[in-house]
């Protein structure tokens, strides 16, 4: 078991590579890698759950206020990536802001380099259990990926998106007679 003693030690020793903000609870199992530079930011009344990793990957990773991630779920920091506020992220996701390069046959794909565009996604998005989060992409606003997604293209917000890869079914919208029969 990990004592808090020895997580504030780590913290003190990463120095100004990770923020935490206030309340925010992480589980003695998250793991945290800075790996090739890049730092972590993390918002107010957070949750970071017993193997979740979050891992910088020469990049920056910036997360919102009131954030969750599940167990086993990995997000790297690549070339960036912000997370809003009211972000809800399942158990088994993995959220990769950088792919490798593969045009050349000559060269083996290792040795290409990486393409790194960095993910963007905004308020209130809820990412579903075993999800997959691909380069370059922007989740908009109050939009939720079903579970099993692959999101490879930017997502409008309020969407409902499901599948390989992930399309749009719906839009969320305040629908006010539905609502009047809830309020029932």
């Amino acid at each position: 078991m990990v004592t808090w003693e020895l997580r504030y030690l780590y913290y003190r020793l990463v120095g100004n590579k990770i923020k935490v903000g206030k309340k925010a609870v992480i589980y003695p199992h998250a793991i945290f890698r800075f790996i090739n530079g890049g730092s972590i930011t993390i918002g107010d009344n957070c949750m970071l759950e017993d193997f979740s990793v979050i891992s910088t990957s020469g990049g920056d990773i910036r997360i919102g206020n009131d954030f969750s991630i599940q167990t086993s779920s990995t997000i790297y920091g690549g070339g960036g990536l912000t997370i809003g506020n009211d972000v809800m992220i399942a158990s088994n996701v993995v959220v990769v802001p950088a792919n490798h390069n593969m045009n050349r046959i000559d060269i083996p794909i290792r040795n290409q380099g990486s393409n790194m565009q960095g993910i963007i996604i905004e308020d209130d998005v809820w990412i579903g259990c075993g999800c997959r989060i691909l380069d370059g992409v922007k989740i908009g606003k109050g939009s939720v990926i079903g579970a099993g997604s692959v999101v490879n293209k930017n997502i409008e917000e309020y969407s409902v998106v499901v599948g390989v890869p992930g399309k749009i079914i719906r839009k969320r919208q305040l629908n006010y007679e539905n609502q009047k029969e809830n309020d029932k």
